[in-house]
C-alpha cells in the first residue's frame, strides 16, 4: 500500500513515469521505500535543498502512523 502510494506521486512528478521504481522492504515495524529513478528526473524529487524528498518523508511517515509503522525514504544511487 505505501509503495504504491509513493510510486503513485512520483510518477506524477517526473518526466519519465515508466522508469520510477519503488521498492518495499519491511523489517517490523519499519518500510523502507527505496526510489529508483532516472538521473535526469533526480532533481525533481529532491527538490531545492531537499524540500520535495522531505515532503514525500513527512506525508508517508503520516500515512505510515495509521498502520503503524516508521517509514523511511531512501533513493538507490547508480552503480
Amino acid at each position: 500500500m505505501l509503495k504504491d502510494i509513493l510510486q503513485y506521486i512520483l510518477q506524477n512528478v517526473v518526466d519519465n513515469p515508466q522508469q520510477v521504481i519503488v521498492r518495499e522492504i519491511s523489517s517490523g515495524s519499519i518500510v523502507i521505500l527505496e526510489i529508483s529513478v532516472p538521473q535526469a528526473d533526480r532533481g525533481y524529487i529532491i527538490g531545492k535543498q531537499g524540500r520535495h524528498i522531505d515532503a514525500l518523508r513527512t506525508l508517508m511517515n503520516g500515512i505510515g502512523s495509521k498502520i503503524p509503522c516508521k517509514v523511511m525514504i531512501t533513493m538507490k544511487e547508480d552503480e
